[in-house]
């Protein structure tokens, strides 16, 4: 899958996203009361907060390293911010490329998590994890084009007949 099909794909989800928060105010707005019991869990969600985000966390690690096919990081791997895989930052990038998994997985995750238990947690998680996580080297460029933005330059035209 090329990078410029997975950012349209992250660009899809976040849209999603967007578009299930609107639909959510509107319900709350149309709905009122009836939305109530849906309120009260997340607000009991969020009450439990990092204790419950530990324990899901905790519950994905061991789902995830029972999987088929799983690979844990090689001795002495370095966790690295990706340069290549990144949206913001590359720590996603570069902690899906450690655990070997898909890192919209990892994102969503977040977001999830975020929505759910706090905002300033999660923020401040992300920056510290920005600052702390060295930048991994330089990549090289995926298809031989220089690593600038844009499609790679069309190929030079056919030699004329001689």
């Amino acid at each position: 899958m090329s990078a410029e099909s997975k950012h349209d794909q992250a660009l899809t989800l976040v849209g999603a996203g967007v578009i299930a928060v609107g639909v959510w105010f509107i319900l709350e707005r149309l709905l009122g009361d009836l939305l109530a019991p849906v309120r009260a869990v997340i607000d009991a969600t969020r009450g439990m907060g990092w204790g419950l985000a530990l324990v899901i966390a905790g519950v994905a690690l061991i789902v995830y390293t029972k999987r088929p096919g799983f690979r844990a990081p090689a001795p002495g791997a370095r966790l690295l911010r990706s340069r290549r895989e990144r949206l913001v930052s590359g720590v996603f990038g570069g902690l899906a490329l450690y655990l070997s998994v898909d890192p919209t997985f990892l994102r969503l995750a977040f977001v999830a998590f975020t929505l759910l238990f706090g905002l300033w947690p999660g923020l401040v998680a992300y920056v510290a994890a920005s600052i702390i996580i060295p930048e991994g080297p330089e990549a090289p460029p995926a298809s031989g084009h220089s690593a600038s933005v844009g499609p790679p330059p069309p190929p030079p035209p056919p030699a004329p007949p001689e």
